[in-house]
């Protein structure tokens, strides 16, 4: 199935995922932010900062952020459950 660059409409040759882990504490956690499509030209201008699409990878990467987050307080809050039982 033919996918399509983001920005442009032009065929994807690329997809750009962020991964987000934890760092220093046991059993690492780690969240994948969504794919964002890149043709090749779109690509070279994201990497050249001359990109107006800039905002959908910092949108992606902070969605996979807030789900580390939310797991690492929720982590958190069970543990503190079980240390006062």
């Amino acid at each position: 199935m033919m996918k399509f660059c983001s920005c442009c409409s032009h065929p994807a040759e690329y997809s750009v995922i962020s991964v987000v882990s934890s760092v220093g504490v046991s059993k690492r956690l780690q969240k994948c932010s969504p794919a964002i499509l890149y043709c090749a030209e779109c690509l070279q201008k994201l990497s050249k900062h001359e990109h107006g699409s800039t905002n959908k990878l910092l949108e992606a990467v902070n969605s996979a952020y807030t789900a580390l987050t939310r797991r690492l307080t929720e982590r958190s809050a069970s543990t503190e459950t079980v240390e006062r039982q």
